[in-house]
């Protein structure tokens, strides 16, 4: 979080005053703090702890007064209004996530008070990304989602900038990588950059087109369900006699108790723990081992990461890169090859690399690992399966154990 210092002087200029509005990206280290401290200073969420596709900015004025911030990042896998608007199943859903994006967070600083800068800023921030995202991803953006608190705001921000309702959340949060139930249902708005999405999902012509009579059509199919699922869950809850103390847990959650227990209970004396990148990439999970447990997490290849050196590409280190990029970054790995058992029909084989990273762009001591990649050269097998792309013979994955 910033320093305390004078209170920064008000922005109460018209509109006008300030555009044309600068947009920042955060690149360097220092503009990845910045934006850090703000909005965990004055968003009331904090700062997100962003892993894989994401973009922050920051927003100026025209001479340069600072006004606010925004994030972007990949969209979450499973968001029922969402994927019932599509019409996606789970295959489609996999291979056409890469060109949905969650706007992460959006902050005006309190001291700037500038009637329709909100909208404004909606609205020139998904021209902004739909560049920036193709150019630094390599994928376009068909739509755009947010989550509003219906307590807190009341969207009209959103629909001025001709984002549109169309449902409403589960009731959960992602707190430090985690989703946690909080019985709070948000609204979900979008942006349609892609009218025939459903039409290139599907790839077929008769497919409806997204426009706005159609996503308001949604939006009271599911106001229907979300409302009569509530009765049903109360009713449920009361008949399997369910105590009103015992609360939702996720997966990581559950396993990260379970671990600590086996830990703490000294029967099993375990000194590793492996996962898949469901785990892997739940960068709260893995913080909520046991500190003696050494770990060994596969992660996806779509996942960033920050190399502690890069001889011969210094852009890496400020930048990082997708761990799947780094197989083409020349002279960044050395390859081992490892014969590591006798199988059924021969050895097996396999060639081993790994490099130091941080997991975030602050590249902060608690953010070092050891980033550990895997070339099966025997017998190839599908190991990792995100953002649409399938690795038939590599694997990756982060690990906590010895510097050597």
């Amino acid at each position: 979080m910033a320093a305390e210092g004078p209170a920064p002087e008000p922005q109460t200029q018209a509109l006008d005053y300030y555009r044309p509005l600068q947009w920042q990206r955060a690149k360097s280290v220092e503009q990845h703090r910045q934006w850090n401290e703000l909005v965990d200073r004055y968003h009331y969420l904090g700062a997100p702890g962003l892993v894989g596709a994401h973009l922050k900015y920051l927003v100026s004025g025209r001479q340069g007064e600072l006004l606010g911030a925004l994030g972007w990042q990949s969209a979450v896998q499973g968001l029922g209004c969402r994927d019932r608007l599509i019409g996606w199943d789970a295959a489609q859903r996999a291979r056409g996530l890469v060109h949905v994006v969650n706007g992460v967070r959006f902050l005006i600083l309190p001291w700037v008070r500038v009637r329709h800068l909100a909208s404004v800023m909606l609205s020139e921030s998904v021209r902004i990304l739909q560049r920036d995202w193709l150019g630094h991803y390599g994928s376009e953006v068909w739509l755009v989602e947010s989550f509003i608190d219906p307590a807190r705001f009341s969207g009209a921000s959103y629909r001025a900038a001709n984002w549109v309702p169309i449902g409403w959340t589960r009731g959960f949060a992602k707190r430090q990588g985690v989703f946690v139930h909080h019985g709070q249902k948000k609204e979900v708005y979008v942006y349609v950059m892609e009218k025939g999405l459903r039409r290139r999902v599907h790839g077929d012509v008769q497919q409806p087109l997204l426009t706005r009579s159609f996503l308001l059509a949604q939006r009271e199919v599911e106001r229907k369900k979300t409302f009569a699922r509530r009765e049903r869950m109360k009713e449920r809850r009361k008949q399997c006699h369910i105590p009103e103390d015992v609360t939702f847990k996720t997966k990581p959650e559950l396993a990260g108790e379970i671990l600590r227990a086996v830990t703490q209970s000294g029967y099993f004396p375990a000194r590793w723990a492996t996962c898949d990148c469901s785990f892997g990439n739940n960068e709260a999970f893995l913080a909520s081992l046991p500190a003696p447990l050494l770990y060994l997490a596969e992660i996806p290849c779509s996942r960033r990461v920050w190399p502690q050196a890069a001889p011969g590409h210094p852009e890496l280190e400020p930048d990082g890169g997708i761990v799947e990029g780094f197989l083409s970054v020349e002279g960044l790995l050395s390859w081992q090859t490892v014969r590591i058992c006798e199988g059924e029909k021969g050895p097996i084989v396999a060639g081993f690399a790994r490099i130091r990273v941080y997991t975030s762009a602050e590249r902060t001591p608690g953010t070092e690992r050891w980033l550990f990649l895997r070339n099966d050269c025997s017998a190839p097998r599908i190991v990792v399966a995100t953002g649409g792309k399938v690795s038939r013979d590599k694997s990756w994955g982060l690990l906590r154990g010895p510097r050597s």
